[in-house]
C-alpha cells in the first residue's frame, strides 16, 4: 500500500488510482492465477510447526523480534527515503 497506489502478489497486479478520471487502473502480471505454487499451502507448514513448538516449549521463535526489527527499519528507510528522495543509513 502506498499513497500512489496498491501492489500485491496473490494475484500479480498493481492497482493505480488516476484522480484526473477517478478511476483505478489496473497493471496486471500477465502471470494466471493462481499459479500451481500459490495453490498448495504447504511450504508453510514447517514454520507453523516452528512457532508451535516454540509456544509449547517456551522458545524464542527464529526469526523472532531482533530480525522483526530490522526488517521494520528497511521498510522504514525505505518510506523515509520515498519521502525525501535521499539514501537513508540504516543504524543498528
Amino acid at each position: 500500500y502506498g499513497t500512489k497506489g496498491f501492489g500485491e502478489l496473490f494475484p500479480t497486479r498493481l492497482l493505480l488510482p488516476d484522480p484526473a478520471t477517478e478511476s483505478v487502473n489496473e497493471i496486471a502480471s500477465g502471470f494466471a492465477f493462481p499459479r500451481p505454487e500459490e495453490i498448495s499451502q504447504a511450504k508453510y507448514q514447517a514454520q507453523f510447526a516452528h512457532f508451535i513448538d516454540c509456544l509449547r516449549h517456551n522458545r524464542q521463535p527464529f526469526p523472532g523480534g531482533p530480525e522483526g526489527l530490522i526488517n521494520m527499519k528497511v521498510v522504514d528507510a525505505a518510506y523515509e527515503s520515498a519521502r525525501t528522495g535521499k539514501v537513508v543509513e540504516i543504524n543498528n
